[in-house]
């Protein structure tokens, strides 16, 4: 199993740039992030509307998949940190990343809940997918 070692880089406070370096397997997070897409339709509709962005200003928008190292994880604790990742989904620009979504994967792959910042808790995919269309 190859490893990959890619920066995790945030703007904190005034656009004051910092990087963390992450290593992963990427057969891992390559098997996370295809998960997602199957079972998540909204991230084709997301992957969609940034592509239409793309083509309409010309400016490069793409979506960035990042598993979160345990440090950065929202409110991971021992017992979830040992049974899920967590993925943050957002828009790559060329100079910064914007969040969609958080996603929080069961490592067995059989649960997928997001993360509601109103909330401040993590709801099951298909209460997620409710109130989306409920809006």
């Amino acid at each position: 199993m190859k490893s990959i070692t890619y920066p995790i880089c945030r703007f904190v406070l005034f656009a004051v740039y910092s990087c963390t370096f992450l290593t992963a397997q990427t057969d891992s997070s390559t098997a996370v992030i295809q998960f997602l897409k199957k079972n998540v339709p909204e991230l084709s509709q997301f992957e969609k509307t940034l592509a239409d962005h793309t083509i309409s200003t010309g400016d490069t928008v793409k979506v960035v998949f990042r598993l979160e190292p345990d440090e950065k994880s929202i409110k991971l604790n021992d017992a979830e940190r040992k049974n899920y990742l967590e993925v943050y989904v957002g828009e790559s620009h060329k100079t910064h990343n914007v969040r969609w979504e958080t996603f929080r994967v069961s490592k067995t792959f059989t649960h997928i809940f997001v993360y509601d910042v109103s909330r401040d808790t993590f709801l099951p995919l298909s209460s997620w997918q409710k109130a989306r269309k409920d809006k």
